[in-house]
């Protein structure tokens, strides 16, 4: 199989402009793997913003370990193979971000942006006191266009735009699995 050109990060936001919640993958206090899903923001997906309840499970676990493996997935009815969805998943750092409802701070204008995209429903969400906002910065990208189709891309830290991404081949691939061998 031959080698694919990269992929500009436009076709990841155009992507993921027509999906409105993410999946999270998180690990729970005994270490046990714990999956849930949050309606989400963002201009670059370089970072994501979620507004989750402190009673959900997924809650606790972005405090315990800041750490979050998201997925953004085609819908089943839009994919043409069910065994090749479009999907990117991140792998990406967890921030905290500080109630301030001041006009003009981050928390006031990431809200806006999801009452935006979300509907009044966050502006409810808004006077709870137990939800909190969460902004995870993503550190590894990968995105499977389809079969023979997956590609990845390191981010750096602080990144305003996701880099192109790479094609993923079998060479790779089995180059890939040599050096996390050797890692162990």
């Amino acid at each position: 199989m031959s080698v694919l050109p990269p992929l500009p990060a436009s076709d990841l936001i155009e992507f993921s402009q027509a999906i409105k919640s993410v999946s999270l993958a998180t690990l729970n206090e005994r270490g046990e793997p714990h999956i849930s899903y949050s309606p989400y923001v963002s201009e670059h997906l370089t970072s994501l913003y979620i507004f989750v309840s402190g009673l959900a499970g997924h809650t606790a676990n972005l405090l315990r370990n800041p750490m979050v493996s998201v997925m953004l997935i085609e819908g089943e009815h839009a994919s043409a193979q069910i065994f090749a969805r479009q999907r990117l998943t991140m792998k990406c750092d967890v921030k905290p971000i500080d109630r301030d409802e001041q006009v003009g701070s981050l928390w006031s204008t990431i809200l806006t942006q999801m009452e935006a995209r979300h509907g009044s429903v966050v502006g409810m969400l808004k006077t709870l006191p137990d939800f909190q906002l969460f902004r995870l910065d993503a550190r590894q990208v990968t995105f499977v266009k389809g079969f023979g189709q997956a590609y990845h891309a390191a981010v750096e830290p602080n990144a305003d735009v996701l880099p192109a991404l790479m094609h993923i081949s079998s060479e790779a691939l089995k180059n890939s699995d040599v050096k996390e061998k050797n890692n162990k």
